[in-house]
């Protein structure tokens, strides 16, 4: 009896272990009563990064080229080659064009581009197939007043008004009849327009509707213009009320250099080392600078003229032919007609020249004369029954012009010429 007591104690002992471990088992179960990897619920993978890829058109480049450029395969590109017919010609896509290419992972999803600032093309890749059109942009368009100082030059001065250039060629387009904004302007000098502007979303410029009124004031004179629509088509007229276009042009030339030469009957020439006439201007500027008509006419030579180089003639209204000559290129032929203010060459050097200018010459019945000194005749004037809503409208203009140019401490345009 006294050895089974220690054999019952440790059986005893051995059974409380076992039932506090299997106690425990149950509140705690092991990692291998838990569901095997197998039957556990599948976790799904991470999504593709949504990455861009940016497209630069290079010149002479096609669309087709541009994209095999890009990494696409020949698939890809012939479907967004097909999916653009009857949305966009991608002949118009110029040198320096951007594209934005969306890939979700290494699939091709979207491309954008910007066509200008009122339109966005969008071209969507699903898997059936290649979706491409022309969305426009939102924008709004409100009527603004801008002021500015020149300091350099008209454009300079626009763009630190927060404006872009297209409004200084607008104002160089009004004004065209009485200044020359290369060679005119003077620091000191002020312009004030009221504008319909529009701006669009997604889009850092603007761009630019009807100027209805303008004041440019150019060492103490002072050039206005106000947009009326009479019996006949809209136009610019100044404060009294008489048309700013004029017959001619103020130069051949819309931002034109300084004048190397003027006309002269009797003038050293630097190559043939004799004096001789100089019957026209010469406007010293770069090699393709635009040459426009200084009035509607008809092209009676658009040739190489010995001296002259290529050179372009225009037959006007009341006699007047006008002569542009040293052309890099003429883009007119002879028998077609010409606008006022239509581009019809490029400044060059050809013929008998010592640098890049426009030798630009005017003749009269048969008589040379100089342009420089023309006094050039106006247009017609308001018609006397539109005149009262001609004033109404001018007054109204200066009023809105004159509360810009009090806020920045400017005189007031108000008044005659």
């Amino acid at each position: 009896m006294a050895r089974k007591f220690p054999q019952l104690l440790i059986a005893s002992l051995v059974i409380i272990v076992l039932a506090v471990c299997a106690f425990f088992a149950l509140r705690h179960p092991s990692s291998s009563a838990q569901p095997s990897a197998a039957s556990a619920t599948p976790v799904a993978p991470p999504p593709s990064p949504i990455t861009h890829k940016e497209v630069v058109f290079r010149e002479r480049d096609t669309l087709a080229a541009a994209l095999v450029r890009s990494g696409l395969d020949s698939a890809t590109v012939n479907g967004i080659i097909q999916s653009f017919k009857g949305a966009f010609d991608s002949r118009q896509f110029r040198s320096e064009a951007h594209l934005d290419l969306t890939y979700d992972g290494a699939a091709l999803k979207q491309l954008d581009y910007r066509i200008d600032p009122a339109h966005q093309l969008k071209t969507i890749v699903t898997p059936t197939g290649f979706t491409t059109s022309v969305a426009s942009i939102p924008s709004k368009t409100e009527l603004v007043a801008v002021t500015g100082t020149v300091h350099s030059s008209l454009i300079q001065a626009v763009e630190d008004s927060g404006e872009n250039v297209d409004l200084a060629l607008r104002l160089a387009d009004i004004f065209a009849w009485d200044l020359d904004f290369f060679t005119d302007p003077q620091p000191g000098d002020r312009f004030h327009v009221l504008v319909e502007k529009t701006t669009y979303a997604n889009w850092p410029g603007a761009t630019y509707g009807r100027v209805l009124a303008a004041t440019y004031n150019n060492e103490g004179h002072r050039y206005q213009a106000f947009l009326f629509k009479g019996h006949d088509t809209s136009s610019y007229y100044d404060y009294s009320g008489k048309s700013l276009k004029a017959a001619f042009l103020h130069s051949p030339l819309k931002f034109t250099a300084r004048i190397s030469s003027h006309f002269s009957w009797h003038r050293y020439h630097p190559i043939l080392r004799i004096y001789r006439p100089h019957l026209g201007t010469d406007y010293a500027a770069p090699i393709g600078s635009p040459v426009q008509a200084i009035a509607a006419g008809t092209v009676i030579l658009s040739a190489w003229s010995g001296e002259g180089g290529n050179t372009i003639e225009i037959r006007h209204s009341n006699g007047y032919i006008s002569y542009y000559m040293h052309l890099s290129r003429r883009l007119v032929r002879r028998g077609a007609h010409v606008d006022q203010g239509q581009r019809i060459g490029l400044v060059g050097m050809t013929g008998l020249a010592t640098g890049p200018h426009l030798d630009f010459r005017l003749r009269q019945h048969g008589q040379f004369v100089n342009f420089e000194h023309l006094k050039i005749p106006r247009a017609s004037a308001i018609h006397t029954a539109d005149l009262g809503n001609f004033e109404q409208l001018r007054d109204h203009y200066l009023g809105m012009l004159n509360t810009t140019m009090n806020a920045s401490n400017a005189p007031s345009p108000g008044g005659g010429n």
